[in-house]
């Protein structure tokens, strides 16, 4: 039963630095990589700051203000395309 115990209290200190600090540097990386890959010039340039002096804040905020927005639209061109098709 004691080792039971420790068993489960040296998982929940695995998973707890992993939620903290890994899943944010992922998500901070997955971010940057859609900056270089779908901004242009003087964009490119703003939101790669931003997410360097922001760290992880700044990704959600990238998210948020251009991600987000862009899937939208994607989306909803290719619902148009569907339409049209059909």
């Amino acid at each position: 039963m004691e080792t039971l115990f420790f068993l489960m209290l040296f998982f929940l200190f695995l998973s707890v630095p992993f939620i903290i600090v890994i899943i944010p540097i992922v998500f901070w990386i997955w971010m940057l990589v859609d900056v270089i890959q779908n901004e242009q010039n003087d964009e490119l340039t703003m939101w790669i700051l931003i997410l360097i002096l922001g760290n992880w804040v700044g990704a959600i905020i990238y998210y948020f203000v251009r991600k987000r927005k862009r899937s939208d639209v994607t989306m909803q061109g290719t619902q148009v395309n569907k339409k049209i098709t059909n």
